[in-house]
């Protein structure tokens, strides 16, 4: 059986050494020396990410970055004999060469101690707005390598994040620092996202949410950050908290929170698109979509959908229809959606956004959901106008393999409980654009199939 071969892990030290030894025992300049230790290493395998190999170390082995890493670390042990106007100055040069020097300059930082000097910094130099506010700066940077962000965990930054978010006073930008470096933090990884929710991240996301609610910038990183914390994203784990998480958040008052931004702020502002988003990300069982009802989330969303047309946003179209389709998953918002004029509204997205397949694959979901289990309003959808508009979608837009697919979903929806919508279809012409997607696209096979049985015929496997 064979095994992954694992990289070998080295030091920079045994790197500069096999580089010196390159120079004094078989006399090559610099460049010769770096690029024969480069190879040599690369060939045993050996792990050179965060390893300084552009000879930047000098004649006397330091390079600026690992320099600055130093200095921070000596600011954060000699707070009483060094200057915060100084420290200020050696955490903005740090920021500055981790930004400009790009990843590789990142995972040199992190290699180098900088997540750790920048956290201890953080600890005896809290009291510091400025120095705070570049901390994390500094730390937003770090953590794009996932090195770095594992280093980040394991030295408490998540206490970290929790303590500015619950002391810091609304509106600062460390609030807002803070919340996208929550975001990064927890986002691709379990523990992080457990160390929060420990952490009484749930209150206190909800809290935050309902002082800002007329700061759209701030509104959105909110709801990034908990998207990131109730989302099952980290292939690594078996089983994820992520549905227990969006429970939490729940019981904590984020239902109340989203949904009393979503009345401050215009619907024409991109923090719409962003609440309907965290609306649907919270709603994950048949209790929430009826709290987010009740509260009137479904006239919040059919708002968005009429508002998105005016102004022509087909991200907020998409993002309003992904939560519509997320909400009718109840039986009772179903009825509430459509006699709320949820299919005209529907109807006025698929017309106005003809020529996006992916705003037309969201809509169909919609009416998918809705008319699941349903010949009522299966009969409803279609005499709202929706074949038309499935049948000049799958003609358009054929190469669109996805959207012919939900196309099939929802024909077959259409069909299976309700003969006049059965016969409808027919009428329609839809059989050959039915087995044109099964023909093109392989994943509308299933699909397809489904719709032409349901829709009475026998050779709907072929």
């Amino acid at each position: 059986m064979s095994s992954t071969r694992q990289s070998v892990q080295i030091s920079q030290e045994t790197f500069d050494g096999v580089v010196k030894e390159n120079m004094e025992d078989f006399g090559m300049d610099l460049q010769e020396a770096l690029q024969d230790a480069i190879h040599t290493f690369r060939l045993q395998g050996a792990d050179l990410k965060g390893i300084i190999t552009d000879g930047s170390r000098g004649d006397n082995g330091t390079n600026p970055l690992v320099e600055v890493i130093k200095e921070v670390e000596h600011a954060s042990t000699d707070i009483r004999g060094i200057t915060l106007e100084h420290t200020s100055k050696v955490l903005e040069k740090l920021y500055c060469l981790c930004k400009e020097g790009g990843i590789d300059s990142i995972s040199v930082a992190g290699r180098h101690g900088g997540v750790e000097a920048s956290m201890s910094a953080f600890t005896a130099l809290n009291n510091s707005e400025s120095v705070v506010n570049l901390i994390l700066k500094i730390l937003s940077l770090l953590v794009e390598d996932a090195e770095n962000k594992d280093k980040f965990k394991r030295a408490g930054g998540a206490r970290m994040l929790m303590d500015i978010l619950t002391r810091a006073n609304k509106g600062h930008d460390n609030i807002r620092l803070s919340c996208g470096l929550v975001s990064a933090a927890a986002t691709g990884d379990e523990i992080a996202m457990e160390q929060f929710m420990d952490l009484n991240a749930a209150q206190e996301f909800s809290k935050l949410l309902k002082e800002s609610t007329n700061d759209e910038s701030l509104v959105i990183l909110i709801c990034n950050a908990f998207k990131a914390l109730v989302t099952s994203d980290d292939n690594r784990v078996v089983a994820s908290k992520a549905f227990t998480n969006a429970r939490t958040f729940a019981e904590r008052g984020m239902v109340e929170a989203l949904l009393l931004a979503s009345t401050q702020l215009q619907c024409s502002s991109s923090a719409v698109a962003s609440l309907c988003m965290a609306l649907k990300s919270l709603a994950v069982n048949e209790a929430i979509c009826k709290s987010i009802s009740e509260q009137r989330g479904i006239d919040f969303v059919l708002q968005a959908l009429t508002e998105c047309i005016k102004i022509e946003r087909k991200p907020l179209a998409k993002s309003a229809c992904s939560l519509l389709s997320q909400l009718g998953g109840s039986d009772e918002n179903k009825e509430s959606i459509i006699s709320q004029g949820g299919l005209e509204r529907l109807i006025n997205i698929m017309s106005n956004f003809s020529d996006d397949p992916s705003v037309l694959q969201e809509a169909f979901t919609v009416i998918t959901v809705l008319s699941l289990r349903s010949a009522q309003n299966s009969l409803k959808a279609v005499q709202a106008g929706t074949l038309d508009l499935v049948a000049e979608a799958m003609e358009c837009h054929t190469s669109a393999a996805s959207m012919q697919r939900q196309a099939c979903f929802l024909l077959r929806n259409l069909a299976v409980r309700s003969p006049e919508s059965r016969l409808a279809i027919l009428e329609k012409g839809l059989e050959p654009l039915i087995r044109q997607a099964k023909r093109t696209h392989p994943s509308c096979k299933d699909a397809a199939s489904g719709a032409l049985r349901d829709l009475g015929f026998d050779d709907y496997n072929s």
